[in-house]
């Protein structure tokens, strides 16, 4: 485990911080890292997208989750249910496509029961869902 530092090294100072060997153990440089990695990924969103398009034009059946390794899959049905209205109604928010959270549809869709799906739409409808959503 690293330690960080309160404080920069000289050569953080001189080099921007993803060039710099320090910003792994510097705080200064980890917050920064923290603001501009998010600006370098932003660019890497559209191919993101074609990969997610991609994946789910390949969809067959719910692939291997390793938070589920064992054969009963009823709390990778609940956990998929709920990241799949998460997403929606996050995305909802924003004003954003829905596309992303297909992924999650069609997981739920192929591990979850249909009399499952059914009932917990009919709570959500009712808001006695016991889900966080």
């Amino acid at each position: 485990m690293l330690k960080f530092t309160s404080t920069c090294t000289s050569q953080c100072k001189l080099l921007p911080p993803l060039a710099c060997e320090c910003h792994v153990r510097c705080w200064k440089c980890e917050r920064l890292m923290k603001v501009l990695l998010p600006l370098l990924i932003k660019d890497t969103r559209v191919t993101m997208a074609e990969d997610i398009k991609a994946k789910l034009e390949n969809y067959r059946t719910a692939p291997f989750d390793a938070r589920f390794p064992n054969q009963n899959q009823t709390r990778n049905c609940w956990s998929n249910y709920l990241d799949y209205h998460r997403c929606q109604k996050a995305l909802d928010a924003k004003g954003a496509d829905n596309a992303p959270c297909e992924w999650y549809r069609r997981v739920y869709k192929s591990l979850c029961p249909m009399s499952w799906i059914q009932k917990w739409d009919e709570q959500r409808a009712e808001g006695t869902f016991p889900g966080k959503i």
